[in-house]
């Protein structure tokens, strides 16, 4: 759209925000958004810098290697917590049975 129209239109569209806003259709009020705000969000055409999209990329596989990381201790954590409980059991029943069951004397 040409620069003049799209002055006409912000000329117009303040005018029209004087009154009330029921006034307004809901195009005219979506227009008043966009101007008064701006593109952003979604309607933001900018695309990430190498040095972003970098930062972002070593970042990003960073915090899954920790992930990764944390959950291979706790399987690894699982296995000896469980190792060490049938090694405590297997003590405690040998510490239980009798000493003389054996030959008697």
């Amino acid at each position: 759209m040409p620069t003049d129209d799209q002055q006409d239109l912000i000329n117009y569209l303040e005018v029209k925000q004087r009154f009330a806003w029921p006034h307004l259709t809901r195009d005219e009020k979506r227009a008043t958004y966009y101007i008064s705000y701006g593109s952003w969000g979604p309607r933001n055409d900018r695309r990430l810098s190498s040095g972003e999209v970098l930062f972002k990329s070593l970042t990003t596989l960073f915090l899954f290697g920790v992930v990764a990381f944390a959950v291979i201790n706790y399987k690894k954590d699982e296995k000896e917590r469980s190792a060490l409980t049938e090694r405590a059991k297997e003590a405690s029943e040998a510490s239980e049975a009798p000493e003389g069951s054996g030959a008697a004397q």
